[in-house]
């Protein structure tokens, strides 16, 4: 017979509390200082834990950014869940409420976007954002095949992205607010000639590669 195991919702809500506050520091550190500068020392010293009960959390630098990424990208409006949520007609509101994410975070953004070590640890387990939102437009664009769909969603969702945010923010010169009515425009103009006509995304999506 197998041994009995205890859950004590107390330690449960303990440990819960531990990790946020790990992570917490970890993005306040993340703020102040290139991400290369990172280790699990200074964030326990942040967090006010030992480093011994951090590694009890993230065995190494890699899990924390693992768990990192996890725990601030549905606070920038950017979890998949949240994104695949949009119907169509919805989906010019996205960079509305992602860019006030990616302006209450602007200096964590800009601390690790051009880090390789961020690069590395975001891309190393890839999603398919595409494919979670596929179902919601397969109706509307129904001449398209899969291909196609994805080459035409792509820009549009890209312009809901921190990328798209700190280029019309940074590059471009726009205000915060309007870096948001720019972006939710251009998806309203995509989208709007996507449904009316399909076919014109093809001869792009479609083209071979040489």
């Amino acid at each position: 017979m197998s041994p009995r195991q205890y859950h004590s919702p107390l330690r449960e809500a303990r440990a819960e509390a531990t990790r946020r506050q790990v992570l917490e520091a970890t993005e306040a550190l993340l703020t102040e200082a290139p991400i290369e500068a990172l280790s699990i020392p200074k964030v326990a010293k942040r967090a006010g834990v030992s480093a011994p009960t951090v590694y009890r959390y993230f065995p190494t630098t890699d899990d924390l950014l693992r768990a990192f990424i996890d725990h601030v990208r549905p606070r920038l409006g950017m979890g998949l869940d949240q994104i695949a949520a949009y119907e169509p007609p919805d989906l010019p509101a996205l960079p509305r409420k992602t860019f006030r994410g990616f302006e209450e975070a602007g200096a964590l953004l800009r601390s690790v976007m051009d880090s390789p070590t961020w690069n590395r640890i975001r891309l190393e387990r890839p999603k398919d954002r595409a494919g979670a939102v596929l179902h919601r437009f397969t109706g509307r664009a129904s001449r398209l095949d899969e291909r196609s769909l994805r080459a035409a969603l792509g820009p549009l969702y890209l312009l809901a992205t921190p990328s798209a945010w700190r280029w019309l923010r940074e590059t471009w010169g726009l205000s915060a607010a309007d870096s948001a009515k720019a972006a939710a425009w251009a998806i309203s103009v995509l989208a709007r000639e996507l449904w009316a006509d399909p076919a014109s995304i093809e001869p792009v999506a479609l083209e071979d590669e040489s």
